[in-house]
C-alpha cells in the first residue's frame, strides 16, 4: 500500500513531519519498504505565455507556437495541439526535462523547423484530459512559475507493508490516521457527519439481508462535470492511481482515504428497482474488463429488472458502466458479509482492490459517511445531487462489547501499568470503556477477548516498554512420531555444529530471484498475495535463507552460518507434495576476529566435515561426488554434488559463484541444499549401545570397482546388505592399476553375545562378496 504524506495531513489536525510519521509506522508494527519524494520532476515544467501561433509550413496538422518564457525570452515549439492561442498560458517543459512517463526531452526536428521541448497537455503531465489538447492556466500564478507550484509542492509516499492482521483496519489513509494518532498523541481531523437519508424509497430492494446487511443509493447529475478536483487527482496519482473520470475518481479516493469501497451505475442503463439478491442458476454477466462470468447461486450479484449489473462487491458488469455520456449516476454505498464476498472473489479469480476490502472487512458506520463525503466532493466540481434519489435499506448492527479486565490484560502482558494509562491506550484506537466493559470500534472485527485488547494497548504504549520475562509454565510431557523426532535430531546436530536454525515466510516471487535453480518443479501460485514480494509458495529454501546472509551480513561484521529444515511446495501435472528441505548458508570470508582466517581452499571443508559428520551420526547414506552437474550458481572448481545410496542426485555443497555472493554482501558463501529430507530407523534411536565384551574380527576387503562408483555408494551396498555383526566400516586404500580402480575397506565384526569365529564371519563375506558382484565388483586377485 501506498501512502500520501499529503493525504494523511488531510485526516490530522497537525501532522507531524515525514520522518516522525515514518518512525510511528514503524512502532505500530507496520514495515516502511521505501520513501519517496513525488513531484520532483514537476519542478522542471514552466508556465509560459503563447504569443503568436503559425501554421507549419510543411504540415498541415502542425502548428508553430512562440511562447514567452521571460520577458525576453521567447521560444518557438512545433505542436499537433488545436488550441494553444495568443495570450493563453500553457505548461512548457524544456529540453533535458523529465515527464512522468519516463521520457526526457530535447531538441527534435519536426518537419524541418526544430522544437526545443514540448508544450504540455494534462495527460502529458499524468493528469485527466478529456480533449488531449494543452492544458489551459487560468489560475494567479505568474509567469515563470513551476508546475510544482500549482500541484501544492512535493509529497513524500511511503511504501508500506502490511501484515495481515493490521491489514484488517489499517487499509485506508484514514485507518493509518487512526493509528498514528494513537501512538503518537495526535488528534484526528472529525468527519463530515451524514445528512439525513430515506430508509425506504423503492429505489432498491435487498432480498438477502444476511449477505447485504445495508444498502445505499444516491443519484447525482453529472453533465457539464468534466475533471476531478486537481486537489484530488494530484493525491491519487502520488500514489499512483490513474485519473479517468470524476465519478470513477471519487470512488477511487474515498476507497482509499476511508477504506469504503464504492460503485457508480449510469442511471440511464439501469431500469429501478435495483435488487440485492443471490445470481440465478446459468446467469451470465460481462464485467467491466471484459470478460464473461458465469454465476451461481453462491454468487451475490446487484441487478436490475433486466439482469445482474454488477458482481456484488467486486466488479460491476459493462452493461450500466459509466461512460463519457453518462449524465446520471447511481451511486452504491453498502456494507457485504466478508466471507461471502471472499468466497466469490476466490471462485471467480478476481481479487479487485474492492473485493479485497470488502473479503477482509468492512465498517458498516462507513456506509454513509462514505456516501457523504462522496457527496461533498461531487458538489465541489459542480455536481447536483438529488436529495430525494437517496436511501439507506437495512439498521446499523450495535457495536460489540466484551469485559474490561486490566488485571487481566496486566498479566498477560507481564506489566504493572496503571488502569488510566490502558484506557488511555484503548481511548486512542477508539475503544469506549465504561465501567467493566469495552465497547469495539463498528470497523475492528478482529477484537473478541481480552487477549486481542492485549495486542492493542501493548502496540499504542509500546513493545519496547514490555521487559523480558522468563515464562513460567508447567513442562508437559508429550510424544513425537518418528519423523519430527528425527527433524529434531537433525537440527540438534547442526546447532551442535556451530550453526544457528533460521525459520523464514514460505512464500516467494521470482522477482527476487538472485539464483535459480535449473530443475524445479512447477510452482504454485498464490491467487490472492497478500504482498507483490510474496505471490508463490516456494520451491527452494535457499533463496530464503541466502537472503537472510545478506541481510545480517549488510549489518553487523560477524560470521554468519545459518540453517532451515521446512517443507517446500511443488506441484507437477498429476499431484502436489511438500517434501522437506535442508538448506545451509555460511558466509567464508575473514573477519576482524580471527585475523589470520582459514586458508581459501579449505574454508568449505568446515561445512563440508558438517555434514559428513551429521550423516554419519544419522546414517543418511548420502556421498558427494565432483562429476554430476551443478547449478550455474555455484563454483564448478569448489563444489559438489550429493548423492543418495541409489545415486540418485539430492543435492549440492560447495561455494557460489563470486558475482553471486557480492549479491549477498559477501565474497564467499558456502551453501549445502538437499531437496528431501526423510529418516530411516537407525537415524531415529536415540539410545546408545552398550559395548561388546567380546573382541572383534577385522577384514579386509579388496575390491576391483567402476569408474562411476564412489565411497558412499560401496558404503551404501555394504549397509543396505544388513551384515549383522558388522560395527564399523571405512575406506583404507584407494588406488588405480592397470586392471581399474581398486579400493580396500576394512571390516569389524563383532557380537554382543559371544565370540564369533571365522567361519560365521566368512558366511557374512561371502554373501557380502555375492553382493558386490551384481554390482560390478569383484575381488582383486593380486
Amino acid at each position: 500500500m501506498k501512502l500520501s504524506h499529503r493525504w494523511l495531513a488531510r485526516h490530522l489536525k497537525e501532522a507531524p513531519d515525514p520522518e516522525k510519521v515514518a518512525l510511528g509506522l514503524l512502532q505500530m508494527g507496520i514495515e516502511v519498504a521505501a520513501v519517496e519524494t513525488w513531484g520532483e520532476i514537476y519542478q522542471e515544467i514552466e508556465l509560459v505565455e503563447v504569443v503568436e501561433r503559425l501554421p507549419h509550413p510543411h504540415a498541415d496538422l502542425l502548428s508553430l507556437v512562440t511562447v514567452r518564457r521571460a520577458p525576453n525570452d521567447l521560444v518557438t515549439v512545433v505542436t499537433g495541439a488545436s488550441n494553444g492561442y495568443c495570450g493563453d498560458r500553457v505548461w512548457y517543459a524544456p529540453p533535458g526535462a523529465h515527464l512522468p512517463d519516463g521520457r526526457v526531452l530535447e531538441t527534435v526536428t519536426m518537419r524541418g523547423i526544430p522544437s526545443p521541448g514540448m508544450l504540455l497537455s494534462a495527460a502529458e503531465l499524468g493528469f485527466q484530459d478529456t480533449t488531449g489538447d494543452l492544458w489551459i492556466y487560468h489560475g494567479d500564478l505568474p509567469l515563470g512559475s513551476r508546475f510544482i507550484e500549482e500541484v501544492g509542492g512535493t509529497d513524500t509516499v511511503y511504501e508500506l507493508e502490511l501484515t495481515p492482521n493490521l491489514a484488517v483496519f489499517d487499509q485506508s489513509v484514514l485507518g493509518i490516521a487512526r493509528e498514528l494518532a494513537a501512538v503518537l498523541k495526535l488528534e484526528l481531523t472529525p468527519l463530515n457527519a451524514p445528512l439525513p437519508y430515506r430508509k425506504d424509497s423503492g429505489l432498491a430492494e435487498v432480498k438477502d439481508p444476511l449477505a447485504c446487511p445495508i444498502y445505499g443509493l444516491s443519484g447525482f447529475e453529472i453533465a457539464g462535470v468534466k475533471h476531478s478536483p486537481l486537489w484530488m487527482q494530484v493525491l491519487l496519482v502520488a500514489i499512483g492511481i490513474r485519473v479517468i473520470h470524476p465519478v470513477v475518481d471519487v470512488t477511487n479516493f474515498i476507497l482509499w482515504d476511508l477504506g469504503h469501497p464504492l460503485h457508480a451505475f449510469d442511471q440511464e442503463r439501469v431500469v429501478l428497482p435495483i435488487e440485492v439478491r443471490k445470481a440465478f442458476e446459468g446467469e451470465v454477466m460481462t464485467l467491466l474488463d471484459g470478460s464473461e462470468c458465469q454465476l451461481s447461486p453462491a454468487d451475490l450479484v446487484i441487478a436490475d429488472q433486466i439482469g445482474p449489473i454488477a458482481l456484488a462487491g467486486i466488479m460491476g458488469g459493462q452493461r450500466a458502466a459509466i461512460s463519457a455520456q453518462t449524465r446520471q449516476v447511481w451511486l452504491e454505498s453498502a456494507y457485504f458479509n466478508a466471507p461471502e464476498i471472499f468466497l466469490s472473489m476466490r471462485t471467480h479469480r478476481l481479487p479487485t482492490d474492492a473485493a479485497v476490502h470488502f473479503g477482509k472487512g468492512t465498517d458498516p458506520e462507513m456506509v454513509p459517511v462514505a456516501a457523504q463525503a462522496t457527496v461533498d466532493i461531487l458538489r465541489s466540481c459542480g455536481v447536483r445531487v438529488n436529495n430525494g434519489s437517496s436511501t439507506i435499506i437495512g439498521e446499523m448492527p450495535i457495536r460489540r462489547r466484551i469485559s474490561f479486565q486490566p488485571d487481566r490484560i496486566r498479566s498477560l502482558l507481564g506489566v504493572d501499568w496503571t488502569n488510566q494509562a490502558i484506557i488511555h491506550a484503548l481511548h486512542g484506537l477508539r475503544f469506549e470503556i465504561d465501567g467493566d466493559w469495552v465497547t469495539i470500534p463498528s470497523n475492528r472485527h478482529d477484537v473478541s477477548t481480552t487477549e486481542d485488547l492485549c495486542e492493542e494497548v501493548a502496540r499504542v504504549i509500546g513493545l519496547d516498554m514490555i521487559s523480558a520475562t522468563v515464562p513460567n509454565s508447567p513442562n508437559v510431557p508429550g510424544s513425537r512420531n518418528d519423523e519430527v523426532e528425527f527433524q529434531e535430531r537433525l537440527r540438534d546436530l547442526w546447532v551442535e555444529s556451530g550453526y544457528c536454525e533460521v525459520v523464514t515466510r514460505p512464500f516467494w516471487a521470482p522477482s527476487r530471484d538472485v539464483i535459480t535453480m535449473s530443475d524445479v518443479a512447477a510452482t504454485v501460485r498464490i491467487k490472492n498475495p497478500l504482498r507483490a514480494e510474496e505471490e508463490e509458495l516456494r520451491t527452494s529454501l535457499l533463496p530464503h535463507l541466502l537472503e537472510v546472509v545478506g541481510y545480517n551480513r549488510a549489518r553487523r561484521d560477524q560470521p554468519v552460518a545459518v540453517f532451515e529444515l521446512a517443507p517446500v511446495y511443488e506441484r507437477t501435472q498429476n499431484h502436489a507434495k511438500e517434501p522437506m528441505q535442508l538448506a545451509v548458508a555460511e558466509i567464508l570470508d575473514d573477519y576482524p576476529q580471527y585475523p589470520k582466517g582459514l586458508p581459501e581452499d579449505l574454508a568449505i571443508y568446515r561445512l563440508k566435515g558438517a555434514l559428513e559428520w551429521v550423516n554419519r551420526r544419522l546414517n543418511l547414506g548420502i556421498s558427494m561426488v565432483t562429476d554430476r552437474e551443478l547449478p550455474d550458481f555455484m563454483h564448478p572448481g569448489r563444489s559438489v554434488s550429493v548423492l543418495d545410496t541409489k545415486n540418485r542426485w539430492v543435492g549440492f555443497l560447495g561455494e557460489l559463484r563470486p558475482r553471486v555472493a557480492s549479491r549477498y554482501h559477501a565474497k564467499r558463501i558456502g551453501v549445502l541444499s538437499l531437496f528431501e529430507v526423510y529418516h530411516t530407523q537407525s537415524a531415529i534411536s536415540g539410545v546408545v549401545p552398550s559395548p561388546s565384551r567380546y573382541p572383534e574380527v577385522i577384514r579386509d576387503l579388496s575390491l576391483v570397482v567402476p569408474e562411476t562408483s564412489t565411497v558412499g555408494i560401496l558404503n551404501g551396498i555394504v549397509m543396505d546388505t544388513s551384515l549383522s555383526d558388522l560395527k564399523s566400516l571405512r575406506l583404507i586404500d584407494v588406488f588405480s592399476g592397470p586392471w581399474g580402480r581398486s579400493v580396500t575397506l576394512r571390516m569389524v565384526f563383532q557380537s554382543n553375545s559371544r565370540t564369533l569365529t571365522d567361519s560365521e564371519v566368512d558366511v557374512q563375506l561371502t554373501h557380502l562378496i555375492e553382493v558386490l558382484r551384481r554390482h560390478g565388483m569383484t575381488m582383486r586377485e593380486r
